[in-house]
């Protein structure tokens, strides 16, 4: 089941309205639900098909609705009249899309209610890809590219043989019902019952650029000047600008180091010990990783990696100490610090608590953003060290990574036994 968070369904519709019906049974049958608004982008012949075969009083939305056992109140859908073809900049409506401008005026059609509705916090935007022309899909799906959020999502619809090409079938159903399957010249070639219909609801991947865009760019600008002000950062952008990331951890020693020796960043221990938590995972993954904090700390083998940068950062590496010495002090300070425990991260009902995480991670990216900064030659943002996204409400559930490619990151100054059993044993020498 996924998050219960409302959904505006945004569905492009040409000759087949049924892919409207098809897209709100297969989201309600795999619990992306409720559907609370349905926006609809078309042409004229598309407009005359939804209001003569859905949304009438006899239509097939009304019998979706009962199918479902849903009200068909509860979801915002435009009134009869309001159902009307995109503009076409001369006093009438797009009869269909067979030129350059009208093409143009169906982009800019489908870039305004995108970006309309991810601007909406409380709900999440589920864009249909299976209706209308194909350069009507290729436009919504650049449009949630540049705009989507995290929990947005492109979709597609995949319907067994013969149902895709019976024009009477619109959703499967629980009782029998017989569709004919018809020739171009209207002669019956077979007749088939759509409790056998299968829906495939398809969760297409792609790439969300609005959580990294939206620090660089104005997102008030039209698509145009977004999609051109974005293509020139990453053609500009020939090598990630931070060739050297360096954590030092080793007692009073301990600092970052950002592109050389002579930048050096002074963190608090736990801030810089969380800051190695991240690229420790990085490295584990060979890239950059988003992850949220509570699933760091869930996981023992975590914490504890965390506790050893901690450790390390606080008091040293203890590589002078004997042996047992080093044991004791290591259960002594194993002892007091508290964020290696479980039970400090989690309720009664093993539900993720704030603590104080929230708080060290705004000072760690405070510090981060003071030392850039005072260091203009770097050219460098916080986005580049610290990267926050998801719309997740509790501070440890949002996901956050060091953008930092792997194999430009460094842990430093551990004890060798420490940095064998986290896997750091071969990383670079100072």
């Amino acid at each position: 089941m996924s998050d219960s968070k409302p959904i505006t369904l945004i569905a492009t519709i040409g000759s087949s309205p049924a892919v409207l019906t098809e897209a709100v049974y297969a989201l309600h049958k795999n619990g992306f639900w409720p559907v609370v608004e349905i926006e609809i982008i078309t042409t004229n012949h598309g407009a005359d098909l939804l209001k003569k075969k859905l949304f009438g009083s006899q239509g097939q939305w009304l019998a979706l609705c009962k199918e479902l056992d849903i009200d068909p109140f509860s979801v915002r859908l435009p009134a009869l009249h309001e159902i009307k073809a995109v503009a076409d900049g001369k006093g009438g409506f797009l009869d269909d899309i067979r030129s350059r401008e009208e093409d143009q005026r169906m982009a800019s059609a489908i870039q305004q209610v995108v970006r309309m509705h991810t601007t909406v916090p409380d709900k999440r935007v589920f864009a249909l890809l299976s209706g209308g022309r194909k350069t009507m899909s290729s436009h919504i799906m650049s449009a949630m590219q540049l705009y989507s959020r995290r929990d947005d999502r492109l979709i597609h619809l995949l319907v067994n043989e013969p149902f895709e090409r019976i024009r009477s079938f619109y959703f499967p159903t629980r009782e029998s019902a017989e569709h004919h399957l018809t020739s171009l010249s209207g002669d019956v070639i077979g007749t088939y019952d759509s409790k056998n219909a299968k829906i495939d609801l398809i969760d297409i991947p792609y790439i969300r650029l609005r959580s990294y865009l939206s620090k660089h760019l104005d997102y008030s600008k039209s698509f145009g000047e977004l999609i051109a002000e974005a293509d020139s950062r990453l053609l500009s952008a020939d090598e990630y600008p931070v060739h050297d990331l360096h954590i030092h951890l080793n007692g009073q020693e301990s600092g970052l180091y950002i592109n050389g020796k002579e930048h050096l960043c002074k963190l608090e221990p736990r801030q810089l010990a969380m800051l190695a938590t991240y690229v420790w995972l990085n490295k584990e993954q060979g890239k950059p990783y988003d992850i949220s904090w509570h699933d760091i700390v869930k996981e023992e083998e975590r914490r504890n990696a965390m506790s050893v940068f901690y450790r390390t950062a606080v008091e040293g590496n203890y590589a002078g100490a004997d042996l047992k010495l080093r044991r004791i002090s290591i259960e002594d300070f194993n002892e007091r610090d508290e964020w290696r425990d479980y039970e400090y991260w989690h309720d009664e009902n093993d539900e993720p608590l704030r603590k104080s995480y929230s708080k060290q991670k705004s000072q760690l990216v405070s510090a981060l953003r003071l030392f850039l900064s005072e260091n203009p030659g770097l050219n460098l943002s916080t986005d580049h060290l610290w990267v926050e996204s998801g719309s997740a409400r509790k501070a440890v559930r949002k996901l956050n990574k060091v953008p930092v490619p792997a194999d430009r990151c460094r842990i430093t100054g551990l004890h060798d036994e420490d940095a064998e059993r986290l896997g750091l044993d071969d990383q670079d020498s100072e």
